[in-house]
């Protein structure tokens, strides 16, 4: 988005290096908290939205089944880490709506941006 924005040699490889870091820093399948993972494969969707990098979409779709597989709690509630864990209590208390609304956000957030062709 810098890059679009300002249009300069020098930003758009700061863009590139930013994007790099932030794949090899976070890993592809997250793990942290979904109210917190959620968001920033919302930022990696907008900016596939504006680089048309498929890895960008692709590290969304496959959290995404991911968390689908394996959040849902036994009522089928997306209440716990998308690795099927409880998620530690500095994270999340039991039940909080901002982790079923988080993995949610996830698969809505996948339906506004097309799939690379």
């Amino acid at each position: 988005m810098l890059c679009a924005a300002t249009s300069t040699p020098a930003d758009c490889t700061r863009a590139e290096q930013l994007k790099a870091t932030a794949l090899e820093r976070f890993g592809y399948l997250l793990n942290f908290s979904p109210q917190y993972d959620a968001i920033y494969l919302q930022w990696m969707l907008a900016l596939y939205a504006s680089d048309r990098d498929p890895v960008l979409y692709r590290l969304a779709a496959d959290n995404a089944r991911n968390a689908a597989s394996r959040a849902p709690n036994p009522e089928g509630l997306y209440l716990l880490s998308w690795n099927g864990q409880t998620l530690p209590s500095q994270y999340a208390a039991p039940g909080m709506l901002q982790t079923q609304a988080a993995t949610t956000s996830l698969f809505a957030w996948l339906a506004v941006y097309p799939a690379p062709g």
